[in-house]
């Protein structure tokens, strides 16, 4: 409903991209629950983490699998992974007193950075692919969809090219990623 409605009035709306946003502002409000369980009652603590993870599920298990049937098991890698980690959170503040806690969530943060790293490595590549929308032989105009294993978003790229493409083609893009989160993005001729 919402996808529909921007997808109307937003020019360049990518509903990969929304989707992916929604898993993850989800992700984060989960996360915020755990900081704030100490200002609600123990029972709307339990509603909120019930309606938050049923809200993150349906989306993972169900919109996401409809939107990307191809790469459904790297989301489920990726997010499910993070959705465990979030849990394991709330299972620290819940139920550990103070000295157990900190000493879980410092073997929980490491656990967290490893699994990035495995996944990183192991899942993730450094191209991402896209159809050709237009080409002059100077400016070639590609538009890409989400993908997960290259950890890029969807939308339309522009590079300078000494060639011509043809219109409809798949083109790769490769991505070099710099130290603080920077891509650079280089159409493969």
């Amino acid at each position: 409903m919402i996808e529909g409605f921007l997808e109307k009035r937003m020019q360049g709306f990518n509903p990969g991209n929304f989707l992916v946003l929604k898993l993850q502002i989800t992700i984060i409000l989960m996360l915020f629950s755990v900081f704030f369980n100490f200002f609600l009652p123990f029972n709307y603590f339990l509603a909120v983490i019930a309606v938050l993870s049923a809200y993150f599920l349906f989306v993972l298990l169900y919109e996401i699998r409809n939107k990307f049937s191809k790469d459904f098991k790297y989301f489920l890698i990726i997010f499910g992974g993070l959705f465990v980690f979030v849990h394991a959170g709330w299972f620290i503040q819940l139920f550990l007193s103070g000295a157990e806690r900190l000493n879980f969530s410092f073997v929980l943060l490491f656990l967290l950075i490893v699994f990035f790293v495995v996944v990183k490595l192991f899942l993730g590549k450094g191209f991402t692919r896209g159809k050709i929308l237009s080409s002059n032989g100077k400016i070639t105009v590609i538009e890409t969809g989400f993908d997960i294993k290259s950890f890029s978003k969807g939308g339309k790229q522009v590079f300078e090219t000494k060639k011509k493409y043809r219109e409809g083609e798949e083109a790769e893009i490769e991505l070099k990623k710099g130290f603080f989160g920077s891509v650079k993005k280089k159409l493969k001729e």
